[in-house]
């Protein structure tokens, strides 16, 4: 008997400047909420539930993906961090997997682009609405039609 494979699910999560820097907020910019995140790791879950999921996480933050997304309590997710690899290193696990979830920034759109994945997930709220970053970003252009918005 076969066994099934599990779906390899790459999520890109990024913090760091985004949550540090006023000039950035002020801008438009908008970190992923836990919400956003935990929401779409439960949506690719139910949708492969029959194969199984693996999540692959990759972030510029381990504490807040361990401490507050908790996802140390999850068996099938494992965070790799940013300052342990080369930042190509990062991105080719991104594209390697057969789905993105991405929160913000263009490392995370470079995974969910490399991978070729039609299941690529970003955070919907983002750019800030009315902001000046909202006004230079074309979201057609941005995001790719197959990619799915999600909060």
């Amino acid at each position: 008997m076969y066994r099934r494979v599990p779906r390899l699910v790459g999520i890109h999560v990024r913090r760091g400047d985004i949550t540090a820097a006023d000039d950035l907020k002020n801008f438009g910019f908008l970190g992923a909420t836990i919400h956003y995140v935990m929401n779409t790791i439960r949506l690719v879950r139910r949708l492969h539930r029959n194969s199984g999921t693996v999540f692959l996480v990759v972030t510029d933050d381990v504490d807040y993906c361990l401490n507050v997304l908790q996802l140390r309590t999850f068996k099938d997710v494992a965070v790799v961090s940013s300052k342990d690899n080369p930042p190509a290193v990062d991105l080719a696990v991104l594209s390697l997997t057969e789905t993105v979830i991405m929160t913000v920034g263009t490392f995370g759109w470079w995974g969910g682009y490399l991978s070729e994945s039609e299941e690529v997930y970003y955070y919907r709220k983002w750019p800030k609405k009315k902001s000046r970053l909202a006004k230079l970003v074309e979201r057609r252009d941005y995001f790719l039609p197959t990619w799915h918005g999600w909060v």
